[in-house]
Parts: structure tokens; C-alpha cells; sequence
């Protein structure tokens, strides 16, 4: 069971002028809501604990999970160690703007083996574009300094990069800069919930053609015994092996990713925290009520209709579509084909038979972070 939590629900310390969540939260009644408190947390422990029949993880996200500080996830780890009657295996997960990490929370991260994701888009150019504080001060380099932090405490962590057309057209800068890390995400970046009139942020020809150049690098580095670990392509090649591809976009279809507000309420997946897919709020309900919710099970179901074009394409074993929320612009406006269909035809053509080859090479040696 993965349980998807904002303890500070949008509250955050830098302004990313592309941040999807900030979008969500102007586009709800609630809008950001206070930190959570002592007793929505344990209900969340208790229900969890309770509805789950195997492992569980917390994952907390933003805004910034951080800013909750290091009392409140010493707290939930002991309430966890408390409540797990049954000895679930549990595992914790955090993805920081790498801003602000206090010496006594990094030390209740390590203890605790929790999983930093840290956001850094590429180069320095590129990350402080958009990834500033509130009063328009550049952070990449304070970034770094917090991942060599990590480093030094043998706190386990990746890199998370969202992509937009800037980030695209120096996907090689971008590999070259963020490769040292030896773990890497790439998202492309979300375009807002309502039309705004402006170019999209990212168009599906750019990200397909920076696909390519990632993976030009990618192939040379897993040939050399240089690998690194590098989602999409290592879920692509998951999927190739004949394995789960470990990326819910990749599935074909949603199934309940639950996030929790720092309220208590409970919606079916990170980007749909809006109004009209509010399932209820572990503080007045069980997983075993919120998963019978029409609302969960029209977001499931609707999630399933493949575009008349994905049916016939050649590619659909391997793309599946993509994500629910690249297939439609509000959270039950009608599904069509992926807004980045586009580039992933283009990569697919180019490189399907590269990938294929990667997945016949076994990998012997873990990504090095340097």
C-alpha cells in the first residue's frame, strides 16, 4: 500500500513558477490548508495499518514536506513502531526541494532509512529559472550543498528533474550535469487545469526528441558499465524483461494511489487533489469505506478507455497510454490521446530496438554517486 501524505499540504518555501500543485490549490475551495495535526497523523497510521495486506509506505510530499519539521516524522516513525501490531514490512519516502534540511531531520531521515527525492532541473541556468524563493534568490547551489549533506550522512536519495522546452533542448547538459547523482527522474512538466492561451510549457515533439538525446548518453553509459539508473528508461526496459515497469503511468490504467491532505482528506491520486474527486478524510473514515467511493471507482474505471488511436498503434504494449492526467486537461473532462503522443512516436521509432537490446544485458554494477 503506498500512502501519498502533505503534512503542510501547499505550503512551501520557494515558488517554482511551474508548480502543478499550487495550480490544484487555486482551483479548490479549501485552497492550502493548516500543517497537520497530531491527531489527523495517527489516524492516518491507524487506518493505514489497519486496511493494508502487505508492505506499506509513507511518502510525503508539498509543497514542502520538510518545513513540518523533525519532530513530526519522529513522532509518526514511533506511532508507526507503536501501531504495527502485525509487523508490516514500512518504508519512507520524501521528496524535498532540497532547500532547507535542518541537521536534526536529516539525522531521523537516516535513522529511519527514508528515500530523499531531491528536485534539481539540470544546470544551474536551467534550475534557477524557475526554482527560486519567494524573494527571487537563485537556489541550485544551496541544492548542492544539501545533496552533499545527504552524501555525507549515507542518506539513500535521488534526483527528480521536471522537463519543459528549456530543459529539452539541452538534454545533453542536463544528462551530463545530473549523472554524477547516479539516480534520476524525469518528469515532463504539467500543463495548468484550465486553458490559459499559452503556449504549452512543453510540446510533444521537444520532449520526444530530448527522449533521444538522454538516451544517446544513457545507451553509451549502460554499454560502458557506467550505469545509471534513469526512469523512463529503466521502467521501459522493466516492461521489455517482461517485469512490472514500477511506474503507475506505465500500467495502463489508474488504481488507488491515496493522497492525504494535511486535513485528513483523501483523494485518488496527487494531481487530482480538486473539489469533484474529494473521496472523505481518514478522520471520520476507513480505507475499507474510501475504496468503495463512486467517485474512486469512476476514476478507476474511466481511466481504462484507451484512445481509438492507441488500439491500433504499435507502440501500445510498451507506452500504455501514459498517465490519466496527460490524457485530459480537468479531473473528468473527456479522455483523449496523450497531450505527448507526439514524442513518444518519435522515440519509440528511433529507439525501440536500442531499448530492446539494453533489456538482453544484464546490469551487474549499482549506480555510483559521485
Amino acid at each position: 500500500m503506498n500512502v501519498l501524505i502533505k503534512p503542510v499540504s501547499g505550503a512551501c518555501n520557494l515558488r517554482c513558477t511551474y508548480c502543478f500543485y499550487f495550480d490544484e490549490m487555486a482551483n479548490r475551495a479549501g485552497g492550502i490548508y493548516a500543517p497537520m495535526t497530531e491527531q489527523t497523523a495517527k489516524a492516518v497510521i491507524r487506518r493505514a495499518l489497519t486496511f493494508a495486506d502487505g508492505p506499506v509506505t509513507f511518502a510525503f510530499q508539498g509543497g514542502e514536506p520538510t518545513l513540518a519539521g523533525a519532530d513530526f516524522y519522529r513522532h509518526w516513525v514511533a506511532e508507526v513502531n507503536k501501531r504495527n501490531h502485525r509487523g508490516l514490512p514500512v518504508t519512507y519516502a520524501l521528496q524535498t526541494n532540497g532547500y532547507h534540511l535542518e541537521e536534526d531531520l536529516l539525522d531521523v531521515l537516516h535513522d529511519n532509512r527514508f528515500l530523499v527525492g531531491v528536485s534539481l532541473d539540470g544546470t544551474q541556468a536551467l534550475h534557477d529559472r524557475y526554482r527560486r524563493t519567494a524573494n527571487g534568490q537563485a537556489t541550485h547551489e544551496q541544492i548542492l550543498n544539501t545533496i552533499s549533506k545527504l552524501k555525507d550522512k549515507g542518506i539513500d536519495y535521488n534526483v527528480l528533474c521536471v522537463v519543459d522546452k528549456g530543459v529539452a533542448i539541452e538534454g545533453a547538459a542536463v544528462y551530463e550535469a545530473l549523472k554524477r547523482h547516479g539516480y534520476l527522474q524525469f518528469i515532463p512538466c504539467m500543463e495548468p487545469l484550465e486553458e490559459t492561451g499559452q503556449p504549452p510549457a512543453l510540446d510533444a515533439l521537444s520532449y520526444g526528441r530530448f527522449l533521444v538525446d538522454l538516451f544517446d548518453r544513457y545507451e553509451q553509459d549502460f554499454k560502458s558499465g557506467h550505469y545509471v539508473s534513469l526512469s523512463p528508461f529503466d521502467n521501459w526496459i522493466q516492461m521489455l524483461r517482461g517485469l512490472p515497469s514500477g511506474a503507475c503511468g506505465l500500467n495502463g490504467f489508474c488504481f488507488p494511489n491515496y493522497l492525504i491532505e494535511s486535513d485528513g482528506s483523501v483523494y485518488p491520486c496527487d494531481f487530482y487533489a480538486l473539489d469533484d474527486c474529494l473521496l472523505g478524510n481518514v478522520n471520520e473514515e476507513s480505507f475499507y469505506a474510501l475504496e468503495k467511493h463512486p467517485r474512486l471507482v469512476q476514476f478507476l474505471n474511466e481511466s481504462r478507455k484507451a484512445d481509438p488511436a492507441c488500439l491500433s498503434c504499435r507502440w501500445l504494449t510498451i507506452c500504455r497510454g501514459g498517465c490519466k492526467r496527460e490524457r485530459q486537461q480537468g479531473p473528468y473532462a473527456p479522455l483523449k490521446r496523450n497531450r505527448l503522443c507526439e514524442g513518444f512516436l518519435h522515440f519509440f521509432n528511433e529507439c525501440y530496438d536500442r531499448l530492446q537490446a539494453l533489456a538482453n544485458i544484464p546490469v551487474t554494477k549499482a549506480p555510483v554517486q559521485t
